[in-house]
C-alpha cells in the first residue's frame, strides 16, 4: 500500500496540533486523538499517470523545516522506542510527538483482519496508524495505533504489527549531511544493503564463486556457533589450530599478571559475513588512486548515490512490493547535467513508487506536478506546511503553467513575496531598477515573474494563494487604466496598472537625450547603426518596444539613474510593496 497522508504534531519546530485522551474503561489500550487544523498535513500522490509521477518536492528556506518532514517518516518507519528531549516542540515534554500515516491500496490478499480494521473507499482500502512518543514518565516509549471506524485509537497487538508491517511501503532514504560511507551499515536498511542482500540471494545454492563464498561463510559460521555451544568438545580437525593458538596466548598473558588467565577466541564475535565483505569492496574507487570512498570528493561520492540508486532500480525493485523513496537535497554536490540524470532516474522510478525529496533547487521543482509541491515556512508558532489546491483551475491552465514553470518561473514558488509582470522587458528591468534604488530583492526574498499577457494574471494568482505567498501586480493600462484597476483588484494583494504600457514609461521617464542613448545601446547590442533623432513623439514607446523588449528592459536596467527610476512612481511603489509583503508572516491559503 501507498502512503496518502501524513499528519505529524509535536516534532522540532512542527507545533503541536494532536490532543490524547484516553477512553474510560479501556485501561489505556484506547484513546482519542483530535487534530487541530494547524496541523503540520501533507498528502502523496498515489495514483501515477505518463504525466504525473510519483514525486513530491518539499521546498522552503533554510530552516523552516523541511527536512523535519522527512525526519517524521523516518521515526515512523525506524525503531526508535524513545525520543531524545530536544526532538520535542520547543524541548518541552509534557506534550506527545505524533506522527500518524494513512495508507491506501489493496492487499495482496483480503483478510479478516483487513475486513475489521480498513476501511474501503471506492476500489482501495484505507488503514490510518498513529505513532505517539508521550515524554514525562519512565514507562514513555512509542506507542503504535489503529484508527477504528468511529475515530476511535486502538493499540496494536503483536498481531496488528505484523499485519501493518506487511502493508507499509519499504521505506528507503539518503540524507544530505550523512556520510556515504555509512549508507553501507548492514545494521540498517539501505539502498547498498538492499543491492547485496539481492545479490547473496541470488548466488545462495549456484554452483559459483559467490555460491561458493555463500556456503563456505555458512559453514565457518555453523562451526563457529557449535565451538561457542560446547568449548570442551570442538571439531578436532577444524579447530586444533585455533586451540593451539589459544594455549600461546594464555601463556603469555599468565607469564605477565598475578593469576592464570585463559584466553579463547570468538569468531562468531567478529567473523565477517559475505553481505560485510561485499560492502567493504564496494567503498573503495579507482579512479587512477585507488582510495576509499570517504576519502573522495563529495561529488564523487553523491555520484555513487545515483550509480546505487540505478542499480537499486534495475535489480532490487519488483512489482509486489511498494517503497517510499526519499532523498534530502538531491542536487548538492552534482554539476547540471548529473543533476538531470539524477531527475530522469527518479521520474523513472516515481512511475511505480512514491518519491519525495526536499530540495532548493528550480530544476527538481520545475520537473514535480505542481499541486505536489509542498511548502515549508516558520512564523512565530513554529514550521507551517502549505499545499496548494488548485482544484479550481482547469487542466489546460495547469499544463500551460507546468510548461511556465520549466521556463524557469519556479523561483517564485521559493519567494517571500513576488511581483507578477505583463512582459519580459519589465521581467528585466525591475530588479535592476531595485538595485538601483538601494533594494535588494534577492535579499529581501522578492522574485519577479512575467506570465506572458494579461489572460494569465488570474492563472497565476490563483497558484501563488494556494501556495500562501503574498504577490503584487504591474500591468499594461493601454488606456483603460481604471477599468484594468477595478477588474484585477483581487488577483493580488496590491494591483498596480500602468497609464499605457512599460516602454511609455521609459520615454516619459528619460529626457529626449537620454532616451537616444537607450535606443543607440540597444541597436549597438544588435550589431545595427545607431540614430541621430529620434522620431514621431507619438510613437517613441513602439519605436522603443521594436527593438525587443527583453532587450529594451535589460539595457534600462543598466543605464537608468536613481533619479531617473523615481519619476515612475507606479514602479517603484510596486518593488516598495513587495518589499514589505516578503517581510510579513505569510497568510494561510484562502
Amino acid at each position: 500500500m501507498r502512503i496518502h497522508e501524513v499528519r505529524i504534531s509535536g516534532l522540532r519546530a512542527l507545533p503541536v496540533a494532536a490532543q490524547i485522551a484516553p477512553i474510560d474503561g479501556t485501561r489505556g489500550r484506547a484513546v482519542r486523538i483530535a487534530w487541530a487544523a494547524h496541523a503540520a498535513r501533507f498528502h502523496l500522490p498515489t495514483a501515477a499517470t505518463p504525466r504525473r509521477p510519483l514525486l513530491t518536492a518539499i521546498i522552503g528556506a533554510n530552516s523552516a523545516g523541511k527536512s523535519t518532514l522527512l525526519h517524521a517518516l523516518h521515526l515512523f518507519f525506524g525503531p526508535t522506542s524513545k525520543l531524545d528531549p530536544t526532538l520535542f516542540h520547543n524541548k518541552e515534554v509534557s506534550a506527545p510527538v505524533v506522527v500518524e500515516v494513512t495508507l491506501t491500496g489493496t492487499p495482496a490478499t483480503v483478510t479478516a483482519w483487513h475486513e475489521a480494521h480498513c476501511t474501503r473507499r471506492d476500489d482501495a482500502w484505507q488503514l490510518t496508524v498513529a505513532h505517539v512518543w508521550q515524554a514525562g514518565a519512565p514507562w514513555a516509549r512509542r506507542t503504535r495505533y489503529l484508527r477504528a471506524a468511529d475515530g476511535s485509537y486502538h493499540r496494536q497487538s503483536p498481531r496488528d504489527r505484523a499485519a501493518v508491517d506487511k502493508l507499509l511501503p519499504q521505506w528507503r532514504i539518503i540524507w544530505a549531511d550523512r556520510e556515504l560511507n555509512q549508507e553501507a551499515n548492514l545494521e540498517r536498511r539501505s539502498l547498498l544493503s538492499d543491492l547485496i542482500d539481492a545479490l547473496v540471494a541470488q548466488a545462495a545454492g549456484q554452483d559459483s564463486v559467490l555460491g561458493r563464498m555463500t556456503a563456505l561463510v555458512g559453514e565457518l559460521e555453523q562451526l563457529a556457533a557449535r565451538r561457542s555451544r560446547d568449548p570442551a568438545a570442538p571439531d578436532a580437525d577444524g579447530w586444533t589450530p585455533i586451540l593451539a593458538l589459544e594455549e600461546q596466548l594464555a601463556q603469555g598473558l599468565s607469564a605477565i599478571t598475578p593469576q592464570p588467565k585463559q584466553v579463547r577466541l570468538r569468531l562468531e564475535a567478529g567473523l565477517p559475513t559475505l553481505r560485510t565483505i561485499l560492502a567493504q569492496s564496494l567503498l573503495h574507487i579507482d579512479d587512477g588512486v585507488e582510495l576509499a570512498l570517504e576519502h573522495h570528493g563529495l561529488g564523487m561520492q553523491r555520484a555513487l548515490v545515483v550509480s546505487i540508486l540505478r542499480a537499486w532500480s534495475d535489480a532490487v525493485r519488483h512489482d509486489t512490493q511498494d517503497y517510499l523513496f526519499a532523498i534530502e537535497e538531491p542536487e548538492i554536490y552534482l554539476h547540471p547535467h548529473a543533476n538531470r540524470v539524477l531527475l530522469n532516474l527518479l521520474e523513472e522510478i516515481a512511475g511505480h513508487d512514491q518519491v519525495l525529496y526536499t530540495t532548493h533547487a528550480s530544476e527538481f521543482v520545475n520537473r514535480t506536478p505542481l499541486n505536489q509541491v509542498i511548502t515549508v515556512y516558520r512564523d512565530q508558532v513554529g514550521s507551517r506546511v502549505v499545499q496548494p489546491r488548485l482544484g479550481r483551475l482547469s487542466a489546460d491552465a495547469l499544463v500551460k503553467v507546468q510548461r511556465y514553470l520549466q521556463e524557469d518561473r519556479s523561483d517564485m514558488l521559493f519567494s517571500r513575496a513576488v511581483v507578477l509582470v505583463e512582459g519580459q522587458a519589465e521581467y528585466f528591468a525591475l530588479p535592476a531598477f531595485a538595485r538601483t534604488l538601494g533594494l535588494d530583492l534577492d535579499r529581501l526574498g522578492v522574485s519577479v515573474a512575467f506570465v506572458n499577457g494579461i489572460g494569465n494574471f488570474p492563472v497565476y494568482h490563483q497558484i501563488l494563494r494556494a501556495f500562501a505567498i503574498p504577490h503584487v501586480i504591474i500591468m499594461d493600462g493601454d488606456g483603460q487604466q481604471a477599468a484594468r484597476q477595478r477588474a484585477h483588484a483581487d488577483l493580488a494583494d496590491a494591483v498596480f496598472v500602468l497609464p499605457q504600457d512599460f516602454e511609455a514609461q521609459l520615454v516619459q521617464a528619460l529626457t529626449p537625450t537620454r532616451l537616444l542613448a537607450l535606443m543607440n545601446e540597444c541597436l549597438a547590442r544588435r550589431g545595427r547603426p545607431p540614430r541621430t533623432a529620434l522620431g514621431d513623439p507619438q510613437r517613441r514607446s513602439d519605436d522603443l518596444a521594436a527593438l525587443s523588449k527583453p532587450l529594451v528592459g535589460r539595457v534600462a536596467g543598466e543605464l537608468l539613474s536613481a533619479e531617473e527610476v523615481r519619476r515612475m512612481p507606479l514602479l517603484v511603489n510596486a518593488l516598495q510593496q513587495a518589499g514589505r509583503l516578503a517581510f510579513g508572516a505569510p497568510a494561510p491559503p484562502r
